[in-house]
């Protein structure tokens, strides 16, 4: 497996992903292989810092493995450690739109819901009507639902 790194971020993508990880002396036993590192700067678009985090997580998995494997890594609290530090500050770095998972909060669904000037979508306003235009209302025990 190829490991490269020259000592200069600035030469590539590549380079700049190890060196934010940490991952920058061949012969670790978490080390990353430059294939795995460009196929993940090619699942994030090249991103770095979301490559970066994703890589770090990676290195974090290894240790994971080597630890509860039985293996012994020297000094592996300190790597486990450093490594947690370096996620952390990898996620603290990435833009909102690098890790969002989107959605509406409670609060502001709350405020939809009372603004008595927004307009209802049809959805909203005829949920719970029936064909024959009565309002029913559902959820209880008795099975009627007739109100």
């Amino acid at each position: 497996m190829a490991f490269t790194y020259a000592g200069d971020p600035a030469n590539s993508n590549l380079e700049e992903v190890r060196f934010l990880i940490g991952d920058t002396v061949e012969g670790e036993r978490t080390s990353l292989n430059d294939a795995e590192i460009t196929y993940q700067l090619a699942q994030d678009s090249n991103d770095i810092m979301l490559t970066a985090y994703h890589c770090a997580l990676n290195r974090q998995s290894k240790v994971a493995n080597y630890i509860s494997g039985g293996a012994s890594l020297p000094d592996s609290s300190a790597l486990v450690r450093n490594l947690a530090t370096t996620v952390q500050n990898l996620m603290a770095r990435l833009p909102p739109t690098g890790a969002s998972f989107g959605g509406v909060s409670e609060s502001d669904q709350r405020g939809f819901e009372n603004d008595t000037d927004l307009i209802q979508s049809e959805i909203v306003r005829r949920q719970h009507d029936n064909d024959d235009g009565h309002r029913r209302e559902y959820g209880g025990t008795s099975g009627a639902g007739d109100c």
